[in-house]
């Protein structure tokens, strides 16, 4: 267990405990201190109507707003009434409890509750007037049922708010157990309190008493765990039939007339000129979308082909109409677009143009995941879904990487640095990085210093113990809430302990820049203009790539590293 579990879970005894501790001393004060449970009581009151003020001005059922209304007049009754009728004011008092305890549950707003749920709330609302006429006629030992009820309102509030999650159903079920069985307790606490001082004359607390609580409390908790697993149990089931529903496929087109566009009928050949001896330029895909730019001829229909070429194919082998029960592949700014059957392969291809400052094409996006065989490929082949579906060009103002060695293909997404002897591949979890030889660097940290030296604004410097090598590392904060290594920076001109080994045989101080082309390829996109004029950088996206740095006489002497992608455009 870590220290911050460790942690959380002393936090939590601390709140348990002290709500056990504010319960038993509400049930104390219900007994002896009577002012001080009317205060208490008020204060919560008080407390729930400014908490209904609020839900009121959000809720668009207007329920809150009624429950308002009423409680704010109980309220003030109450308050007139308590010199004189403290009878009346303790019955008014734990119909407030009851109602507010139900309404806090949300099943009273929450439109996809079941029916037996919204029905319980009912009568749950309709018991709490028959609880109310028992207080009452409970004379001097009235405030013994109100008071132990708030009490356990509160634990049950908590208990079923923190178990029941954001289920109003599983809310209220837990709500009502939890509440049943504290009361039961607290009124017998209370009672056998107020005998033990003479209070009550007569004997009321026995030993049956005890076991009948006692039983109730076990049997109420086997309810409330098997009505839980039931509650699980159809909530899986609805998941499961709501997530069927959703992968069942969706309607396909109907056959209609497209005065802009023509659809090959089957595989279509593609000629050059309007003659099946010319050069065939490729073919059409089954049900593949193209526009024409002239059709009057008798036997060919002139198309707009890859590039906005030109091309020709035969009149007989395409139709305006639309193929019939299909689904839509919508490809832009590229070449592939068409109506096609699902499981059907498809080539597509960027044709060029993506905007004036976008004039690098960068990767593939798709609102199906899985259907692209090469994202970041030009010319990639599509599996047609059970779906209509688009895919468009995503753009960069630089220009993507080109590995030339085939073994480096997936260089830059699965890339391991060795630095110092030790080996390390981007991201790495900051507490696993330093696990190892390397630590943050505190030299320049004094103990004063109110600063946070994990910080994920600027790169952190990070020591090696064992030969004082420095590295610059960046961090970033991850979606589980810790801290992640996700870039390395490094130059041996001001740091000459450091030792770095890269995929391909290249090492740091000893490579020259041939050595760097021979295993990467041609320069292309330098991110990193800090290593200098020479330089040579492969980014496959921003944030995700390395830059290589050169000296005067050519040798690798810096480096920046980094998986971190980001948003560019």
């Amino acid at each position: 267990m870590s220290g911050t579990d460790i942690t959380e879970l002393i936090i939590i005894v601390i709140i348990a405990a002290a709500f056990v501790i504010g319960t038993f001393l509400c049930w104390i004060a219900g007994s002896y201190l009577r002012k001080v449970y009317y205060v208490c009581a008020t204060v919560w009151e008080i407390l729930i109507l400014c908490i209904f003020f609020i839900w009121s001005t959000v809720d668009d059922s207007g329920i809150f707003k009624i429950l308002l209304l009423i409680m704010s007049i109980l309220l003030i009754c109450i308050l007139i009434l308590y010199e004189h009728q403290r009878r009346i004011s303790d019955a008014l008092n734990i119909l407030i409890f009851i109602w507010t305890s139900i309404a806090e549950s949300g099943i009273l707003t929450t439109k996809s509750c079941s029916t037996i749920a919204s029905i319980a709330a009912v009568v749950c609302l309709g018991l709490a007037v028959i609880v109310a006429i028992i207080v009452y006629e409970a004379d001097e030992y009235s405030t013994i049922l109100p008071s132990s009820f708030l009490g356990a309102a509160v634990c049950g509030l908590i208990g079923s708010l923190k178990l029941g999650g954001d289920n109003p159903s599983k809310i209220l079920f837990l709500m009502v157990g939890i509440e049943i069985v504290m009361t039961a307790i607290g009124c017998l606490i209370q009672i056998l309190i107020l005998e033990k001082k003479g209070i009550i004359k007569k004997k009321i607390f026995s030993k049956k008493w005890a076991m009948l609580v006692g039983v109730l409390t076990i049997t109420i908790a086997v309810i409330e765990v098997t009505g839980l697993n039931r509650m699980s149990y159809e909530s899986r089931n609805t998941e499961l039939k709501i997530s069927s529903n959703s992968e069942k496929p969706a309607k396909t087109h109907k056959s209609k007339k497209d005065p802009q566009h023509y659809y090959a009928k089957g595989k279509v050949k593609v000629y050059s000129q309007a003659d099946a001896n010319s050069k065939c330029l490729g073919e059409l895909a089954d049900g593949q979308q193209v526009s024409y730019s002239d059709a009057n001829t008798d036997d060919w229909v002139c198309i707009e082909y890859k590039n906005d070429q030109k091309a020709y194919v035969k009149k007989s082998e395409v139709s305006n109409i639309t193929p019939d029960e299909r689904y839509f592949l919508d490809v832009t700014p590229a070449y592939g677009s068409g109506y096609y059957v699902p499981g059907q392969e498809v080539e597509i291809e960027y044709n060029g143009y993506l905007g004036e400052y976008n004039t690098y094409f960068h990767k593939w996006s798709s609102n199906v995941d899985g259907i692209l065989a090469d994202p970041y490929a030009i010319t990639t082949e599509v599996t047609m879904p059970q779906k209509d579906t688009w895919i468009e060009a995503v753009g960069s103002d630089w220009k993507p990487v080109k590995i030339q060695t085939e073994s480096l293909k997936e260089l830059l997404t699965n890339y391991t640095i060795k630095m110092n002897g030790e080996s390390c591949k981007l991201p790495v979890l900051c507490d696993v990085f330093e696990q190892g030889d390397w630590r943050v660097n505190l030299d320049d940290v004094d103990d004063d210093d109110n600063i946070d030296v994990y910080t994920t604004d600027y790169p952190t410097s990070f020591k090696s113990w064992s030969s004082d090598a420095e590295i610059k590392c960046q961090l970033r904060d991850g979606t589980d809430g810790n801290k992640y290594v996700v870039g390395f920076f490094g130059n041996r001109d001001c740091n000459e302990k450091l030792q770095a080994e890269f995929p391909g045989g290249i090492i740091l101080g000893q490579s020259t820049k041939e050595d760097v082309k021979k295993a990467y390829g041609e320069n292309s996109y330098d991110a990193y203009g800090w290593c200098g004029d020479d330089s040579l950088g492969y980014w496959k996206e921003f944030g995700v790539g390395v830059t290589f740095g050169f000296d005067k006489n050519g040798r690798l002497n810096s480096f920046a590293l980094k998986n971190d992608p980001q948003k560019y455009n």
